[in-house]
């Protein structure tokens, strides 16, 4: 960031498309106040990155972390500000929508004007600190966006939330529960959309041992979107907390399970699950060869074509 300062957590969240990159930094203080937070937008001029862009809460407040989640997709940025005081509730969560000015024109892949799409996006379900907005994924007209601590009915069960666009104006389109949810479950921690399915992580699922952790999929129909599966981890244990982070690609899904003991507390694992002519079956656990205590393998994830990208936070190579 060509402006960063301590502790403003540049990179929390990070999202690519084409030539544009969008960076959260959840904890910057230069607008709103302590920790009011900020998104930086870099594009490639000339073969070199460069920022063009810093992108703010639309009505900043101290500890919004407006950057805490943030997507990108050709000319629309999401980013999400879990903590955001809005008028239905205190820090319950938004999400602010920008696009780019010449969206359906010839884009200037160095254009540095992006437009607010207003109003924010809160949750129908707007809850005290529910954390709507810590987690989204975006494409096209179509948003996804998890509230891990809201209380639907259990405490901190949690939910996912699906945003459409039609012209300029997003509408809240279907409220995702997993079927056989609990409280403290989580879902919503992380998210991911392709296409009509959506992949939503529940980090503290207790079924059947504490925290043992797992992720839902959910797809869309002419009939609304609909629960598919809980996938599991077959050799899962208390503590996994499988669904920290997911990744989807067409039949091709990826969860990660950063508190996995596979060689020492919390070395992390991965989980590759794969959609055939039945249901969602486990095809393969992905460790790090050199993986160690602690490494908390599995945080983040992604999938693209044929490749897999899995980072491990804590790693002390």
């Amino acid at each position: 960031a060509a402006d960063g300062s301590y502790e403003d957590y540049f990179a929390y969240d990070v999202a690519i498309s084409g030539e544009t990159i969008v960076v959260g930094a959840a904890f910057d203080d230069n607008v709103g106040g302590t920790n009011a937070g900020c998104a930086y937008v870099f594009v490639r001029c000339d073969g070199a990155w460069v920022q063009r862009a810093q992108l703010f809460h639309p009505a900043p407040h101290p500890e919004d972390r407006f950057g805490i989640g943030v997507d990108v997709d050709g000319d629309t940025i999401a980013v999400g500000a879990y903590l955001d005081g809005n008028a239905c509730a205190t820090a319950s969560g938004s999400v602010s929508v920008f696009r780019r000015h010449d969206a359906g024109t010839p884009a200037d892949p160095c254009d540095d004007a992006w437009q607010l799409e207003p109003p924010r996006l809160r949750a129908s379900m707007c809850q005290v600190g529910a954390a709507f907005g810590f987690a989204l994924s975006l494409q096209g007209d179509r948003l996804l966006v998890g509230a891990y601590l809201e209380d639907s009915p259990e405490a901190d069960r949690g939910a996912a939330y699906v945003f459409e666009r039609s012209g300029t104006t997003w509408t809240e389109t279907a409220r995702l529960l997993a079927g056989d949810g609990a409280a403290s479950d989580g879902l919503g921690f992380s998210v991911a959309l392709d296409g009509a399915r959506a992949l939503v992580g529940a980090y503290r699922d207790d079924a059947p041992e504490g925290d043992r952790g797992s992720a839902h999929v959910f797809d869309s129909t002419s009939e609304g979107w609909s629960y598919t599966q809980r996938l599991r981890a077959s050799d899962g244990e208390a503590g996994d907390q499988l669904g920290v982070g997911v990744a989807l690609q067409g039949s091709l899904a990826l969860v990660g399970a950063w508190g996995n003991d596979v060689n020492g507390s919390s070395t992390g694992a991965a989980y590759l699950y794969r959609l055939g002519s039945g249901p969602w079956i486990q095809d393969q656990k992905v460790t790090l060869c050199d993986g160690g205590p602690g490494d908390e393998f599995g945080t983040s994830l992604a999938i693209a074509g044929s490749t897999a990208f899995i980072g491990a936070h804590r790693d002390d190579e």
